[in-house]
């Protein structure tokens, strides 16, 4: 038992699960550094301004889409869905504790929470938009505004100015979050949580593209956003393959456990003569 104890502490230290090939790290790193990559691109062009020019009018100078429908709505009330799975992560968990029952439900409902704090929470509203303080590109002399074109990656620290990254379409591509939960055991689930984030943050970004509101970089930042959020989530309590943690209350229940007593033995029977004695 103690040697079980002390590999299980070993396998939480190296942040890995030794079912799990080494390779596996790849299919959660992997599509974060192609995202990199492809923020790279729109930093090293102007791309940014060819996507938003074919949402602009420069005959009349507006934004045509601007107010109209389904973007409308999809700005004033695409937010619901990320808040709900949120917020009924959270609920869920401190429910959970009261009872103190139902430790998987409490451990993913926390994990909901978390990743809507990380990401499209702590990430995107709180440290870049401020830090970064770009403009829009209703902001910008290129649509019609006042402040000039910065590229994506170069903090302005303007006032009122936090394009980047979109806070509309990282709560879309939220909705993707608990596919990193559900990837080791419920592979059709969690595909479907991928496609229903990738698709819905799509959306909400084109929504706010064509409203003249953000870049198509900012979009793309906030998929990067939402991904390290949910993926520091995994981390931190531990949900599938190589990252997979074992919470205290495991380790309880193994020392608790008790040991097996083995089966006892009959013993051969002693042969005397024409006489068996047991």
């Amino acid at each position: 038992m103690a040697q079980q104890a002390v590999r299980i502490l070993r396998l939480h230290v190296a942040g890995r699960d030794a079912t799990t090939p080494r390779g596996s790290r790849w299919l959660l790193w992997g599509p974060l550094l192609a995202l990199l990559g492809c923020l790279l691109i729109f930093r090293m062009t102007y791309a940014d301004i060819a996507v938003s020019e074919c949402c602009y009018c420069q005959l009349t100078e507006r934004w045509p889409m601007a107010d109209a429908q389904p973007w409308l709505s999809l700005y004033e009330y695409g937010c619901l869905p990320a808040m709900v799975l949120g917020i009924g992560g959270l609920l869920t968990t401190l429910v959970c504790v009261c009872l103190r029952r139902g430790r998987k439900p409490r451990r993913a409902g926390l994990f909901l929470a978390l990743s809507l704090l990380l990401g499209p929470g702590l990430l995107v509203n709180f440290m870049l938009k401020p830090m970064m303080g770009r403009p829009r590109p209703a902001q910008t002399e290129v649509f019609g505004g006042e402040e000039s074109f910065v590229l994506v990656g170069t903090p302005a620290q303007l006032e009122n100015c936090r394009s980047f990254p979109s806070g509309h379409a990282s709560m879309g591509f939220y909705l993707m979050a608990p596919a990193f939960m559900l990837k080791r055991k419920q592979k059709k689930l969690a595909a479907a949580f991928l496609a229903l984030g990738i698709g819905f943050g799509l959306l909400m970004g084109a929504a706010r593209i064509l409203q003249g509101a953000h870049f198509a970089s900012d979009v793309l930042g906030a998929v990067i956003c939402v991904y390290i959020g949910a993926l520091a989530a995994k981390l931190i309590l531990g949900f599938g393959g190589w990252a997979d943690r074992v919470w205290p209350e495991d380790l309880a229940e193994t020392a608790q456990a008790p040991a097996s007593a083995p089966t006892p033995t009959a013993a051969p029977p002693t042969v005397w003569g024409d006489r068996v004695a047991a």
